[in-house]
């Protein structure tokens, strides 16, 4: 990226939107750039990523030059501009119903935010509002099959990152997935992607999820007579006996307990458990 660039193309100057071809230029200069000089264009690059994220047209691509961005760890967390960047991002975590692909936005922000994150190793309060604002979006999207798809994949993205420390919102997340699992609206493709939450919170939190044993078993049960007539039926249920067995691995007893009322109400229905 030559030292004669214009920044103000794609900045202040109300022009630059009439320019269009300017932002896949960036993009494409961008993703070219090693990474080993970003210290020597960040002058450029970062004034141009940063009014790219504020601007609601061309968000998305704003949101994708971060993660170019820091591909140069080191350089982004010695100097700051890493958290510039994680600081412009964390405003875009919320659902904006009147974008053309609202899903897609959302998905880019959170992979934008954890892939900054990630870079520069922040603390735990840095995951604690990623997880905030899965709860916040979680309360937008409950009834759109696309967008609880992406607020209930993160889940297990910061249980990788929290361990024990997700406990402190345990009892949202078990909402989440409970929600996924038992609400008609869902395919087997996302309950599956519930499930495989009910499995990564165990891992996690096995000393807190114990709690919970009943009603999720209860919402895997749903998910599992659900199923009877979907595709991907083998797939979800396969998903379903790892939650099982995640769980089991918390509270045994309580699981047996749990499994037994369901086969006493169903007898055959739920043999396999």
């Amino acid at each position: 990226m030559h030292s004669d660039a214009q920044p103000g193309l794609l900045m202040g100057e109300p022009k630059w939107k009439k320019r269009s071809q300017c932002v896949g230029a960036f993009m494409w200069a961008l993703s070219r750039l090693d990474a080993s000089v970003m210290s020597e264009s960040v002058a450029f690059v970062l004034p141009v990523t940063l009014a790219l994220v504020d601007d609601y047209e061309y968000r998305m691509q704003g949101l994708r030059a971060s993660c170019l961005f820091v591909r140069n760890a080191e350089f982004a967390r010695r100097s700051g501009t890493g958290s510039v960047l994680l600081s412009s991002i964390r405003a875009c975590l919320v659902y904006r119903s009147d974008a053309p692909q609202p899903h897609k936005l959302l998905h880019t922000a959170f992979t934008a935010f954890v892939v900054v994150a990630d870079a520069i190793q922040v603390d735990v309060q840095e995951w604690w509002a990623l997880c905030d604002a899965l709860v916040v979006n979680y309360g937008y999207v409950s009834d759109k099959i696309k967008e609880l798809r992406v607020v209930s994949e993160q889940i297990s993205i910061v249980c990788e990152r929290l361990g024990v420390c997700v406990a402190r919102y345990l009892r949202a997340f078990i909402g989440i997935v409970t929600h996924v699992l038992e609400s008609g609206i869902c395919v087997a493709e996302l309950q599956h992607v519930a499930a495989e939450q009910v499995t990564a919170l165990a891992k996690a939190c096995p000393q807190r999820v114990c709690v919970y044993v009943p009603s999720v078993v209860a919402a895997l049960a749903r998910a599992w007579d659900s199923a009877d007539n979907s595709s991907g039926a083998d797939k979800l249920r396969d998903e379903i006996h790892r939650a099982l067995a995640s769980l089991r691995e918390t509270d045994a007893d309580a699981v047996s307990r749990a499994v037994r009322s369901l086969q006493t109400a169903r007898p055959g229905h739920f043999d396999t458990w």
